[in-house]
């Protein structure tokens, strides 16, 4: 399964910029998140940036790497577009 990463708004890129964000927050740097969880970094960039999608699995990986849930980051995403 597929989570839609692409629908910008405002030039946000959803799901991909809350994992930046993220990311930052945790002292990761994105190419070291990348390795930590098994994704190569042109792959994982494609998805960060809404060129393609992150699956379910890229996201719980991506999470427990980031000490979090892929339901949280999902739900902060969800939140920051409503700002929008």
């Amino acid at each position: 399964m597929s989570v839609r990463n692409n629908e910008r708004r405002g030039g946000q890129m959803g799901v991909g910029a809350e994992i930046k964000k993220a990311a930052i927050d945790s002292g990761y740097r994105l190419g070291d998140l990348a390795k930590e969880t098994g994704l190569r970094y042109p792959y994982f960039s494609a998805r960060l940036n809404g060129h393609k999608d992150f699956t379910t699995r890229e996201i719980s990986a991506i999470a427990r790497a980031l000490g979090t849930t892929g339901w949280k980051i999902l739900r902060r995403a969800e939140e920051a577009e409503k700002k929008r």
